[in-house]
């Protein structure tokens, strides 16, 4: 007289019908990956489930790049600005 319950090996199911061992199993296996690149002030964080870490570290190299390009055009206006201010005030 025992029922599915009383079974000692018995899992539950959640309302998907997925047992918890399953569950388990793909949230072990979707664990995502994550990579982090540093330079000066700059960071870039990323993380996915999808792609490699190899393929990460593709991605986030190009974005990097790009932010490491636009911080310099940013610090050389400002340093540009900081020049045409002192000739135009007459300073050295």
């Amino acid at each position: 007289m025992g029922t599915e319950s009383d079974s000692p090996n018995s899992s539950t199911t959640d309302e998907e019908g997925t047992t918890e061992d399953e569950q388990d199993d793909n949230n072990h296996r979707r664990k995502p990956n994550e990579l982090q690149m540093r330079a000066g002030k700059l960071s870039i964080e990323a993380k996915s489930v999808d792609e490699s870490v190899d393929e990460l570290a593709d991605i986030v190299s190009d974005e990097m790049e790009c932010l490491m390009r636009y911080h310099i055009r940013g610090e050389l206006e400002m340093i540009e600005e900081e020049d045409l201010h002192s000739i135009i005030l007459g300073g050295d």
